[in-house]
């Protein structure tokens, strides 16, 4: 092996693109040893083991800025530590990965299991078990809280007020995570389904209280909406589906 690599011969030693080696000057990382003549540049061949701990520490999960703080101070000691802590780290992003894949996979059935309505303008009744949800607020707070985008989506109307939820199935998950949740009482309801955007709702909470009231069924005002086919679903509002439920007085 050569003293002196070119800059092609360097990067095909690690398989790298050209591009990246001029990235990782321009910031000061790894730098040629100087120019030829002819303004080619050129390493010196032990340079290839600085090269060779970058790789190695940005596989590991280091930040190139991490990693350089890494080669400025690196001794066997704290370069130890240093590794302890970021397998730690590693770690908590791989739990947090876990429960999301969780999680994900529960909205996936969830989704799956309710999105083949045959008839939107059948109204059943349902008795359902105690059920849990985690509240999200008004739907100004809704877009930061990442659970609205993890969990399907229940609403609650009360008139023209609304509050949001984001529905549980395993309350010891939530429990983990030292979140409150809250509780939807069990009992009998009257349910149907709308299909369409969300501002058409309030013309199928008609449509159910009108079926009920023939049915000489007594409905509590508050409406229970559970989104099951929604905007990260599908694009057409025409073909959302949600859920509609009214808690029957007992």
């Amino acid at each position: 092996m050569e003293d002196r690599l070119t800059i092609g011969e360097i990067s095909a030693l690690f398989n790298l693109n050209v591009q990246t080696l001029h990235y990782y000057e321009s910031i000061g990382l790894f730098t040629p040893a100087g120019k030829n003549p002819n303004g080619h540049r050129y390493y010196y061949f032990d340079q290839v083991y600085k090269l060779a701990s970058i790789l190695y520490l940005k596989k590991m999960g280091y930040s190139l800025a991490r990693i350089q703080h890494i080669l400025d101070t690196r001794g066997s000691s704290n370069t130890l530590e240093q590794m302890r802590e970021q397998a730690q780290e590693l770690h908590r992003q791989w739990e947090e990965l876990q429960l999301i894949e969780r999680m994900i996979t529960r909205k996936i059935a969830f989704t799956e299991s309710r999105m083949h309505i045959t008839d939107s303008s059948q109204i059943t009744q349902k008795h359902f078990p105690p059920r849990y949800y985690l509240p999200l607020g008004t739907e100004d707070l809704l877009y930061r809280n990442e659970h609205f985008y993890l969990y399907p989506t229940i609403v609650f109307y009360r008139g023209m007020e609304k509050q949001f939820g984001a529905m549980i199935d395993d309350v010891t998950l939530i429990s983990e995570e030292g979140l409150r949740f809250r509780t939807i009482a069990e009992g009998s309801f009257c349910c149907g389904y709308h299909t369409g955007p969300y501002a058409r709702v309030p013309e199928t909470f008609g449509t159910i209280r009108g079926a009920a009231a023939a049915a000489g069924i007594q409905l509590e005002g508050t409406a229970l909406n559970i989104n099951i086919i929604d905007q990260f679903i599908e694009n057409d509002p025409e073909k959302y589906i949600t859920e509609i439920q009214f808690r029957i007085r007992t």
